[in-house]
């Protein structure tokens, strides 16, 4: 049976737009190196186009061209300006001989061969699907040659359409989970994803034989800080101190707001020493943070699960252990005169 030349093309087309599990630029390449052997030039190029800047966003050339992606061109000084403009596909088998041979790009670039169509994403115009060659085409451009340009240049409009609303769902699935997991006025997480995380680092800690510190920090007299200068001067300061323990912690440990002016920090592979001196050292820098109008000061109760005891414990209580322990190390710390640090292994 005969098959033309138009259903080739097709049958190509769709077998290539049908590999969306080897992505678009795989599929993107493929239609480049398709539509270079078809209309016989040596440059293919998908563009996009901002005002009149042109950008080279995936390109197909001969060895000897080196034409990186991100290459920028200014449109007006391209073909594709032409094809814009026409709002459709323009082709030219040999420039030189053309209406256009004054055409900036052909003066620049000497290209004698050029076919191109605008790309449409949304009813707007994207780029360009092109091709191009320094040396004129041996035939003249065939209506099959325009309806597969213009297939392609459907097909790759709606597929850049598909693509920008998957990453804007992924986008909008990344901030849904960020807003579950922080905590809107200080950007530390929660108390909900604190709890979720400690039954991690704690079995991370059993598992690699390492001690792990939890810390309580709750402001002094917060409410007198509100009720004397208002919930936004509280505000401030709740954001002040949530940087404070950013940018005194490492990476590794885990920083969550506890509720209203409380924090919890878990320190993981620290011992009773490293978490004293480490919550000595946020204590002085709240001390001496440049607030406004007030002083702020804070209390700390530490409980440190030795590796030695790791063992002892389940998960299932540990966390509430370990909360009531520092808990009590906190209150002993407010009742003995407020802005210090008290270890409940240390308590009397």
């Amino acid at each position: 049976m005969h098959i033309s030349e138009s259903e080739k093309v097709i049958r190509t087309l769709y077998e290539i737009t049908s590999e969306h599990d080897k992505g678009f630029e795989f599929q993107v390449t493929r239609l480049l190196e398709l539509a270079c052997e078809r209309f016989n030039l040596d440059i293919g190029i998908l563009s996009k186009i901002n005002d009149n800047n042109y950008e080279v966003v995936l390109n197909v050339t001969p060895e000897d061209i080196v034409l990186p992606n991100g290459t920028e061109f200014d449109l007006e000084r391209t073909f594709c300006s032409l094809a814009i403009a026409a709002d459709g596909p323009v082709a030219y088998e040999h420039v030189k001989e053309s209406e256009i041979n004054n055409h900036p790009a052909y003066l620049d670039q000497k290209l004698e061969a050029y076919i191109g169509t605008p790309v449409y994403v949304d009813g707007k115009v994207y780029g360009t699907f092109n091709f191009s060659s320094p040396t004129p085409l041996n035939r003249k451009f065939q209506p099959v040659d325009i309806d597969a340009l213009q297939l392609m240049g459907s097909w790759l409009g709606t597929e850049i359409s598909r693509n920008n609303s998957e990453k804007l769902l992924i986008q909008a699935n990344e901030q849904l989970k960020e807003i579950s997991i922080k905590d809107s006025l200080t950007q530390l997480y929660n108390r909900r994803h604190f709890e979720t995380e400690f039954t991690q680092l704690f079995h991370l800690a059993k598992r690699h034989n390492q001690s792990i510190s939890l810390i309580l920090l709750d402001i002094d007299n917060f409410k007198s800080i509100n009720d004397t200068y208002g919930h936004s001067a509280g505000d401030d300061v709740l954001r002040d101190i949530a940087q404070i323990l950013t940018e005194r912690t490492r990476r590794s440990d885990l920083i969550a707001r506890y509720g209203g002016e409380e924090f919890v920090i878990i320190l993981p592979d620290t011992e009773k020493s490293g978490a004293k001196y480490l919550t000595e050292n946020i204590r002085k820098a709240i001390e001496r943070h440049p607030w406004t109008n007030q002083t702020v000061t804070s209390s700390f109760g530490i409980q440190t699960l030795d590796k030695n005891e790791m063992e002892t414990f389940e998960v299932e209580s540990i966390m509430e252990a370990s909360i009531k322990s520092a808990d009590k190390a906190l209150y002993f710390a407010k009742k003995n005169g407020r802005n210090q640090c008290a270890h409940y292994q240390d308590l009397p």
